[in-house]
């Protein structure tokens, strides 16, 4: 029988066999410090919306809160700044912080056991994706979203519907400022742009014209190359216009030139010219029907201003209907400021006649300032006469004296001048009006010889008026006395008698018909002798002296 050789026993540090079953209890095992399993991708991705997702799903809800309170306030501060003003800067900060979310959450992860099976790795990475994928497209639609209505925002512009392009462009500047797209400060110019374009038009439409055309103004000024600026030039013209058109249907024709000059000054169109030719025409019609009534220098006034109205029109809008019409205005406003002179009132009538031949003798006044001239030399001749006739001598003298200077050739110049002498004569002598004397000629008018002679040292001016009028100058007398003894100083005492010898003495014969001669001289020395009456009849020769009488 066989023996069995004893058991072998293993020696130290041998290994120690066991050929039984196993159970692996390692998964009862707690690791990580009792945290769950979780994807560092997929935390990182999560952290990256800026949201706090992945802080979340780390179970870190105080880091989730305050990355959420961060993302929030990049926002907000995002849309207080402008961000899209500076969009490489905010895009820079937004990348750095998502970044730093994401890097946060993906080192937080590495404290987390990783999960073990297939799904527990794959599920969250790829909500992860999604999430990430789904505020990527919502951004990119928001940005698209913001460009749709930036361009609606623009066709309004373009078409001048302000009110419509300032709401869509406040849409930009406003929800879709985060955007960060070089069409929020675009969209921002462009409504300034519009507002300024508003308050023009606004203005307009509750009849400020005036506030209007400096809105349209400044802008034009302010925003020069835009889409606007041709809306705007032509609203202004428009607005010039109607304001000129208001002003001339209320009568306020000086306003409405002065607005048509302003438009001119922009707008040189044919129509223009046309419309404020036509205004110079209506204010001059208003200005002679005011030249109608009142003195002679009101309706002078009158009638120049509305002459210098149509001389306007003849002189910078000969190329418009309106200046067809001029000549006959003209004579109509003639005709209507000299209704003084055709009722006889001479005198009142100057005024006017004087405005009319003072025009400069153009085509358009050659014929007015022609019919003037007759007019007023008749009026003046006229206007002496009745001071005469009313004993107003000063007065006739003045206004005949000034017809003879004007018209001088006219066919009652000789008239004038014996009426002149008669009104001397009188206004010295104080005396009873005497009857006009004949048209002055010379000192030829009858048979009857007169023979003056000037017995003092000064030159004489000689007056005689009787049926006719004469007016003469005596040379003086070097060696004749200057002045003899008056009747009161004779009185006292023999005195030297004048004109006793007229020898040597200067002297003018006048050939005078029948009939009584009031008359006196004057000298600048000696001022004027007394006034003396004389009868001349016929089949005799006078003899008369001129010298200086001293009274005291």
């Amino acid at each position: 029988m066989s023996s069995v050789p004893p058991p072998v026993q293993p020696g130290p540090g041998a290994p120690v066999r066991f050929d039984g079953p196993t159970v692996d209890y390692t998964h009862l095992v707690p690791r990580g410090g009792g945290r769950p399993a979780r994807s560092r991708v997929a935390a990182a991705l999560l952290n990256l919306s800026g949201l706090g997702v992945g802080f979340a799903y780390l179970g870190r809800r105080g880091a989730a809160v305050g990355c959420l309170a961060v993302t929030g306030g990049l926002v907000a501060l995002g849309f207080l700044t402008d961000g899209a003003d500076l969009p490489l800067l905010w895009g820079v900060l937004v990348g750095s912080w998502l970044g730093a979310a994401a890097l946060a959450a993906g080192l937080l992860a590495r404290q987390h056991p990783r999960p073990a099976g297939a799904r527990g790795r794959v599920l969250p990475v790829a909500g992860a994706v999604l999430l990430v994928a789904a505020l990527v497209g919502g951004f990119v639609g928001y940005r698209v979203a913001g460009s749709s209505v930036y361009a609606e925002g623009m066709d309004a512009q373009a078409r001048a519907d302000c009110a419509t392009a300032v709401q869509r462009f406040d849409s930009v500047d406003g929800p879709f400022e985060l955007t960060l797209s070089a069409d929020v400060p675009a969209a921002r110019l462009a409504r300034a742009q519009c507002q300024a374009f508003l308050l023009a038009v606004q203005a307009e439409g509750y009849g400020d014209h005036a506030a209007a055309v400096r809105g349209y103004q400044e802008f034009r000024r302010d925003h020069p190359g835009t889409v606007l600026v041709g809306f705007a030039a032509r609203n202004l013209e428009a607005t010039y216009t109607r304001w000129a058109e208001e002003l001339r249907a209320a009568g306020d024709h000086p306003a409405a030139i002065r607005v048509y000059r302003e438009l001119l000054g922009e707008f040189d169109t044919p129509q223009a010219r046309a419309e404020l030719a036509e205004t110079y025409l209506e204010q001059a019609d208003q200005l002679r029907l005011a030249a109608t009534d009142g003195d002679g220098a009101f309706r002078a006034g009158r009638a120049r201003a509305a002459v210098d109205a149509l001389l306007v029109v003849a002189d910078e809008f000969a190329d418009t209907p309106s200046a067809v019409a001029v000549p006959r205005a003209m004579a109509d406003t003639y005709a209507a400021a000299n209704a003084l002179f055709t009722q006889g009132q001479y005198c009142a009538g100057l005024p006017v006649l004087d405005t009319f031949v003072s025009l400069p003798a153009t085509s358009a006044t050659a014929d007015v300032v022609a019919v003037a001239h007759a007019d007023r030399a008749a009026a003046m001749f006229e206007c002496g006469l009745a001071g005469y006739r009313a004993s107003t001598y000063p007065e006739a003298v003045e206004a005949l004296n000034a017809f003879l200077a004007a018209y001088p050739n006219d066919p009652q110049a000789a008239q004038a001048r014996s009426a002149v002498i008669a009104a001397t004569v009188l206004a010295e002598s104080g005396e009873a009006p005497l009857p006009l004397p004949a048209p002055l000629t010379d000192n030829v008018t009858g048979p009857i010889p007169v023979t003056v002679y000037n017995d003092s040292p000064y030159e004489q001016h000689v007056y005689l008026v009787g049926p006719t009028a004469h007016e003469f100058v005596l040379p003086a007398c070097p060696g004749c006395p200057p002045r003899y003894a008056g009747p009161l100083i004779t009185s006292l005492g023999p005195a030297t008698e004048p004109c006793t010898d007229l020898s040597g003495r200067p002297s003018l014969t006048l050939m005078l018909g029948a009939g009584t001669f009031t008359g006196f001289s004057t000298s600048t020395e000696a001022g004027s002798t007394p006034v003396r009456t004389n009868t001349v009849e016929p089949g005799y020769s006078y003899t008369t002296c001129v010298y200086v009488e001293e009274y005291f």
